[in-house]
């Protein structure tokens, strides 16, 4: 089995109020996008990223939805579960002291 962590917020591109405990399909295979950055093809990324660029409101949340649909692809034949919590947050004692300081 797979669990992975993402966000509520990896289909912040859907205007709906409500939406279904599925992983949203982008426009294009997550490997051909991952292909273009591994090659550094420019002209391929930028035109894959047109495709869907004003859907997302920033790089996190399409970046959690490129993840999970790159799961999708690659781990189809194992059960898995995609978590997406609204807030992660460290933890309370663990797992070493001073893990919970943070600038913020």
């Amino acid at each position: 089995a797979l669990v992975y962590t993402s966000t509520a917020y990896s289909n912040a591109n859907h205007n709906n109020f409500s939406l279904k405990e599925e992983v949203y399909r982008l426009p294009f295979r997550a490997e051909k996008f991952l292909d273009a950055l591994k090659n550094e093809d420019n002209e391929k990324l930028q035109e894959l990223v047109a495709h869907c660029k004003p859907d997302w409101p920033n790089t996190y949340t399409f970046s959690k939805c490129l993840a999970e649909n790159v799961i999708m692809d690659t781990a189809s034949n194992l059960p898995i579960a995609i978590i997406r919590p609204s807030i992660v947050y460290s933890t309370w004692k663990g797992p070493m002291p001073a893990s919970r300081i943070s600038t913020i």
